[in-house]
């Protein structure tokens, strides 16, 4: 079996010409998607958890919440951090400046339906490992979609906001969790004539 690849290397002239056009008055722009994470304890005892102001004033495209065991980050085998927990959940509500942009009950291991299809329907894309019966064992990711616009061809800006989660769960959970709240948002790099990189975002 062969591979053959293919070696694409500018010519000097051209890399000249780009220098020349990279002034001081002048920059080129990369934009990209950022991925912002945040961690909160959920206390073993406890069957509510608040929080409040997620991403310090910022509003992510699109939300991810999900809870791990607090011993699989040991690194143990038969626990690690690959395996998430369904924490019991009754209700996860999320507000965005004091209005409540979904509110979502469900009942583990059997009322999960609503919540189920809320996640699959606010994930971009069929490609993912989600069916019904590893997200009730534990699989569990509650997904949002925050973006003002369905077009691909628009540039999602970067909207301020306070952004509070709040999570009931029935029983209250026998271990300590961590709960993770993963936004994804958008992101610019600037590098001008004198290679200073400039960059363009809130966190």
């Amino acid at each position: 079996m062969k591979l053959w690849c293919e070696k694409v290397v500018p010519y000097p002239s051209a890399l000249v010409s780009l220098n020349k056009t990279l002034s001081p008055q002048n920059s080129i722009e990369y934009i990209f998607t950022r991925p912002i994470i945040k961690s909160f304890v959920f206390p073993a005892g406890h069957s509510s958890l608040s929080l409040d102001n997620i991403f310090n004033g910022l509003v992510p495209h699109t939300l991810y919440i999900f809870f791990i065991p607090q011993a699989n980050l040991y690194g143990e085998f038969d626990r690690n951090a690959a395996y998430f927990s369904n924490a019991s959940l009754e209700n996860v509500r999320l507000e965005i400046n004091g209005n409540t942009i979904s509110s979502i009950t469900s009942k583990f291991p059997t009322n999960i339906a609503h919540i189920f299809h809320h996640t699959l329907s606010n994930l971009r894309g069929e490609h993912n490992l989600l069916n019904l019966k590893t997200f009730k064992d534990g699989r569990t990711i509650i997904a949002y979609d925050l973006r003002t616009s369905d077009c691909e061809d628009v540039i999602a800006i970067e909207k301020t906001g306070n952004v509070r989660l709040t999570v009931q769960s029935s029983p209250p959970i026998q271990e300590n969790l961590i709960a993770f709240a993963v936004g994804d948002t958008t992101a610019l790099v600037e590098v001008d004539g004198q290679r200073r990189v400039k960059t363009s975002y809130l966190m």
